[in-house]
């Protein structure tokens, strides 16, 4: 049964009510997500809800987060635990199938470029605007994936020996 509906949460926490909310409609909304975990749709609603103190087990993220696989933004909750945390969330890469060391700088050069002219083009007014700052992130993003491209690239060979 779901708590009192006149709690109020913290900012954080608000934060985490949207990215399950979030989740949940990934999957379908609340009868879906409570076919999946095996609840009730009540509390996948309540789930969702800024002033109720229901929020996600464990285990029922990873089953949800598990049936979005390929979703925007996904995994919305252990990317907002992440981010809570201090830490951003970047996805390793498929082992690949050979060493190809200079694609890889090449990709991580191109995109670290591509990161500093975003910077430079929306600093052209001597300032970045919430519009440019989202821009950036995304390049950073681009760039953050190339980085661990190579890392996974280092881990293969020295898993190789």
């Amino acid at each position: 049964m779901s708590g009192p509906r006149d709690l109020t949460l913290s900012p954080e926490q608000r934060r985490l009510k949207r990215a399950s909310k979030e989740l949940v409609r990934a999957v379908g909304g609340t009868g879906e997500a409570a076919e999946i975990t095996g609840g009730r749709q009540q509390r996948m609603s309540d789930i969702g809800l800024a002033n109720t103190p229901d929020f996600l087990r464990l285990d029922e993220i990873q089953q949800l987060e598990d049936e979005a696989i390929g979703v925007d933004g996904w995994p919305p909750v252990t990317r907002a635990l992440a981010r809570h945390h201090g830490f951003i969330l970047v996805r390793v890469p498929a082992r690949p199938a050979a060493a190809d060391w200079h694609r890889e700088m090449g990709e991580l050069s191109g995109h670290a470029g591509e990161v500093v002219q975003t910077i430079c083009v929306s600093l052209t007014d001597g300032k970045v605007v919430a519009a440019e700052a989202t821009a950036i992130r995304a390049k950073v993003a681009e760039a953050q994936e190339a980085l661990a491209a190579l890392d996974a690239l280092c881990a293969q060979v020295e898993a190789e020996g």
